[in-house]
């Protein structure tokens, strides 16, 4: 075995030796693995249609260009970054942890590969494309990424090497859209 996948295995069962021991743990990396990424969009959403730049100098979010093209560049980082994981999953084709290992019991299951974290490639995709627009909350969604990145390592879903693989795809995708 390599350098890599020595450390990739390392900090797996130092995130993965968190569950399974505490049921208030385990339910709260459940929480930040599972429902915290949706109720980040939906506060993300309100923050966008709410936020006071909206309504400055205009009456209504359409007729507001920057908040239009806002609106696009953001749904346009979404859907391509959903994409893009799906399609590079299927390329690499990563088994997850709890099928490389017989001995995890991850908190839920996943039926999908695991190379790169769609997760954290979507929030990092939008953490990243957010920095330009409003840098708090650029900023919370990378703090959020984390969060989730660590949360489904511990959980048993993702490798250390898929949350980093994420990342970095996520910072070339908000590039690459920023450019366009």
């Amino acid at each position: 075995m390599n350098l890599v996948n020595i450390l990739n295995n390392k900090i797996f069962f130092f995130f993965y030796d968190l569950i399974n021991k505490n049921i208030f743990v385990d339910n709260l990396i459940f929480f930040f693995a599972e429902y915290l990424p949706y109720l980040v969009v939906v506060i993300l959403f309100f923050y966008i249609l709410l936020h006071k730049e909206t309504y400055e100098n205009t009456k209504t979010i359409f007729n507001n260009n920057k908040k239009v093209k806002e609106f696009f560049i953001v749904f346009l980082s979404m859907i391509f970054s959903w994409a893009f994981s799906i399609w590079v999953k299927n390329i690499i084709s990563s088994p997850r942890p709890y099928l490389f290992f017989e001995n995890i019991k991850p908190l839920f299951l996943h039926n999908t590969f695991a190379f790169p974290s769609g997760h954290t490639l979507f929030f990092a995709t939008l953490g990243f494309v957010f920095l330009k627009y409003h840098k708090t909350i650029g900023l919370f969604l990378i703090i959020t990424t984390f969060i989730v990145g660590l949360a489904r390592i511990s959980a048993g879903v993702h490798f250390p090497i898929d949350i980093l693989g994420g990342l970095i795809f996520g910072y070339f995708i908000a590039y690459l859209i920023k450019r366009i």
